[in-house]
């Protein structure tokens, strides 16, 4: 279900050539689906995944940091408990154009020089008893009153956390606690990612049928991307 925008103030992010901007506002809200956020005209520019994969065996990878899901820059393995809240970091270092993605101390860097205001949390159940929560959500040491869940078959939630300026250097914290019944989940039924980019707003008189919006199918909603 979505609900509506809570808009707080964040005291410390930084602005593009890693000004201070002090006062920028974040707004919270939720997407239930992703054809909500496909009607976003969104340019990606990295994105971090974390999803139940293999369990943390060497078949596939459980982590993942780069330009997409499809060919990530970097992948690690990871063992999930069902039920454990476990921490993780998403931080940008715009003087060195690097964002580091670290999970339970297991870490992904990528190298990606950009000017950020959006992030997406998006949050994947494909199966009946399982549970997929990013919840307890700092940015730059402020606390969101927000989070992302989805639980049950074929559910979607996203976190849309917006700022009214460049975020620049920024730390995001927070829990993923994936939760399952019985027998473990596998591969992407069982995920979450934090896309990274921009919401730029259509120029007068250009539909979002002209905006270019391609379609990333089960990797998750539709988004443009910027060379």
């Amino acid at each position: 279900m979505s609900i509506a925008p809570c808009t707080i103030i964040v005291g410390a992010l930084v602005a593009a050539a890693a000004a201070p901007a002090f006062g920028a506002t974040i707004t919270l809200s939720n997407l239930s689906s992703d054809a909500e956020a496909n009607a976003l005209p969104f340019i990606e520019r990295y994105v971090a995944e974390g999803r139940i994969g293999a369990g943390g065996g060497p078949a596939t990878f459980e982590l993942a940091l780069g330009a997409s899901t499809v060919s990530p820059a970097q992948t690690a393995n990871y063992a999930w408990q069902s039920g454990v809240a476990t921490p993780f970091s998403l931080e940008y270092d715009a003087a060195l154009g690097l964002a580091t993605y670290t999970v339970d101390g297991v870490s992904l860097e990528y190298a990606i020089d950009t000017d950020a205001t959006d992030i997406f949390i998006r949050t994947r159940s494909a199966n009946e008893t399982t549970t997929m929560t990013i919840d307890n959500l700092t940015l730059n040491g402020d606390a969101l009153a927000g989070l992302a869940s989805a639980s049950g078959a074929g559910d979607v939630d996203i976190l849309w956390i917006r700022s009214d300026m460049p975020l620049g250097d920024f730390l995001l914290r927070g829990d993923s606690t994936m939760t399952w019944a019985g027998s473990m989940p596998s591969q992407s039924t069982l995920a979450f990612q934090f896309k990274v980019g921009a919401v730029i707003p259509a120029p007068t008189g250009f539909g979002l049928a002209g905006a270019g919006l391609i379609g990333l199918g089960s990797a998750g909603f539709a988004r443009r991307r910027r060379a």
